[in-house]
């Protein structure tokens, strides 16, 4: 069970970067109509950054981070 939410854990991480990354939306200034608002923007930042968050809890709970 640990291995999987480990491996969860993992997958949200690199989907969250990769949201954070293409969170603006354009395509290299040829079509600006196209691009997202600033606000649509952070909301995609926002919740990019929350999956890598909760992805690096479950990676390190998942290796046995806070056992005591």
């Amino acid at each position: 069970m640990n291995k999987l939410v480990e491996v969860l854990g993992m997958i949200l991480c690199v989907l969250g970067v990769m949201v954070i990354a293409g969170s603006a939306g354009d395509c290299d200034g040829k079509c600006m109509e196209a691009a997202n608002s600033l606000v649509d923007m952070w909301i995609a930042v926002g919740a990019g950054a929350a999956s890598v968050l909760l992805g690096a809890v479950m990676v390190w709970l998942g290796r046995g981070g806070g056992k005591v």
